[in-house]
């Protein structure tokens, strides 16, 4: 299994001209965007194992698909919600990374990083403290 960045544009881009009123036409007429079911759609397949959505424009996804294919993904889902589609789908390394999050995101990082470790099929020759 692979690990992605799925990192997209949340923004929509309203006419120059007179934003407040075609917001306010937006809310009127029920025109917002649907991530709640983008979201759904989007985790939902079999072959995305693991997915992370601590940020609102980035998921981390763990499957055994290629970048292009979580690409084209991502990009069905979108259109079909309706939400931007502009993306760019980076393969991850989670055992190197730095940053500030909330705990519950590190955890959901460090599990990630703890199960994918090799597991050795015995154990290793390491001596007890204290005996060399």
């Amino acid at each position: 299994m692979k690990y992605y960045a799925v990192i997209f544009d949340r923004s929509v881009p309203l006419p120059l001209a007179n934003t407040l009123s075609s917001l306010r036409g937006a809310l009127t007429a029920g025109t917002l965007l649907d991530y709640a079911g983008f979201h759904n759609d989007f985790v939902k397949p079999q072959a995305i194992q693991k997915w992370w959505h601590y940020m609102e424009s980035l998921y981390i996804i763990g499957t055994d698909w290629s970048s292009q294919a979580v690409s084209d993904h991502f990009t069905k889902t979108a259109q079909a919600h309706g939400i931007p589609t502009p993306h760019i789908v980076l393969e991850v390394n989670l055992a190197s990374r730095y940053g500030w999050l909330a705990k519950d995101a590190w955890d959901w990082i460090d599990e990630e990083v703890r199960s994918s470790e090799p597991k050795l099929p015995f154990a290793p020759l390491v001596p007890p403290k204290g005996q060399p």
